[in-house]
């Protein structure tokens, strides 16, 4: 957890005041070790790194990717974590399978050379995410992120 967080933890419970450990983040370093060329192979293509994960909101993005491919939008679709899940089936449904390229969980290095190499990143959470990591590495690797606003109170 970060200081502040340590902070407000501490002032409610001080009891744990020695046994929180405040551990920096590397996520916003940790990308660009691996990305040393772009993948200029798959062309233009939206990057969605979420899995098969409902709460993720695939769903939401395939409607949403549909609906691009209706108005003639020329973008590709890369989603990892979805091959052989329900996801590629509601693709299919949907009339999109085409497409989109429905990838298996990926080794680091492989994952951020995609992300890297993608016009933007999409998160369509349906819940309220508190640090959404996938958009911190995104722009780390200087691509732009498009996210669902969410609050705790639009979950419950």
């Amino acid at each position: 957890m970060s200081n502040a967080t340590r902070d407000i933890v501490v002032s409610h419970l001080p009891e744990v005041r020695d046994r929180v450990e405040v551990v920096y983040n590397p996520v916003a370093h940790r990308p660009w070790r691996y990305v040393s060329s772009l993948p200029e192979e798959w062309g233009n293509y939206i990057f969605y790194a979420g899995g098969a994960n409902l709460h993720k909101g695939p769903h939401i993005l395939l409607r949403a990717f549909k609906l691009l491919r209706e108005w003639g939008v020329d973008v590709e679709l890369v989603i990892t974590g979805t091959a052989r899940t329900w996801v590629e089936a509601l693709a299919r449904r949907y009339g999109v399978g085409q497409g989109v390229r429905f990838l298996e969980k990926l080794p680091e290095g492989e994952y951020f050379r995609l992300m890297a190499g993608a016009g933007a990143t999409v998160l369509p959470s349906v819940w309220p995410e508190p640090l959404p990591t996938v958009a911190v590495e995104s722009i780390s690797l200087g691509v732009g992120g498009v996210g669902a606003r969410r609050h705790s109170r639009d979950c419950g």
